[in-house]
């Protein structure tokens, strides 16, 4: 219950008050209110978590792993309809400009708005998709963040300004077309995009890129599977 959740934390901080220059103990503590904010059913008491949240972030911002832990924590905050999304998205900004070198860093970071995407409001998903390629621009040489952001792509790629949903995956593969991960995830998502097509001459270009992603992994179990699935889904 939110009561004895309560009870924890204020364990937690009193063995925290002890050993505040301790990183390990301050991001045990921040995962402690995590778990606290998803109980909290009020809005005063959820903005007090988060508050008390930010400023141990604050004492260790030079951390990758404190910044991937305040980064879940912000992950929780979105679940709670009490926030205003548009701040929660904000803060993570920050979090991810002040590590933006940090590969582990952009995966979590992209990897909240894939998780959450769901529940943003309409008004934040075009920002929301912009700063996910935005993410992956800085970071193009990384096969683990290019997954990541093919990963989202079949749910925010509708909402970039400046390019289509096509266009967009098919420039994420073509940097990383060696790699069976980064094939597999292309045709998962080109499957996606075929389901989601009416018009014959979209399907057809599809369908062909399918098939070339295929033929030039076809001695890929992982790659030859995925293309197997997006096969039962064409037909």
């Amino acid at each position: 219950t939110e009561f004895e959740l309560e009870g924890v934390v204020e364990e937690v901080k009193r063995v925290y008050d002890q050993h505040q220059s301790l990183e390990d103990i301050t991001c045990r503590y921040v995962n402690v209110l995590s778990n606290l904010s998803l109980k909290q059913s009020s809005e005063i008491k959820v903005g007090e978590t988060a508050k008390r949240a930010e400023r141990l972030y604050g004492l260790h911002q030079s951390s990758v792993h404190m910044a991937n832990v305040y980064l879940c924590f912000l992950g929780s905050l979105i679940w709670n309809d009490k926030l205003e999304q548009k701040i929660v998205i904000q803060k993570a900004k920050r979090v991810y400009d002040n590590h933006r070198f940090s590969e582990n860093i952009a995966i979590a970071y992209i990897n909240l708005f894939n998780t959450f995407y769901i529940l943003f409001e309409e008004s934040e998903k075009v920002e929301v998709a912009e700063e996910a390629k935005r993410v992956y621009n800085q970071h193009q040489p990384s096969e683990n963040v290019a997954s990541e952001y093919l990963l989202g792509l079949s749910n925010f790629s509708t909402e970039l300004r400046q390019s289509s949903p096509f266009e967009e995956a098919k420039r994420v593969y073509d940097r990383h077309q060696s790699s069976e991960n980064i094939a597999s995830i292309y045709l998962e998502f080109l499957g996606t995009l075929y389901f989601q097509q009416h018009e014959k001459n979209m399907l057809e270009k599809v369908a062909e890129e399918a098939k070339k992603v295929y033929v030039q992994h076809e001695c890929s179990e992982k790659v030859s599977d995925s293309y197997v699935s997006f096969l039962t889904i064409s037909s």
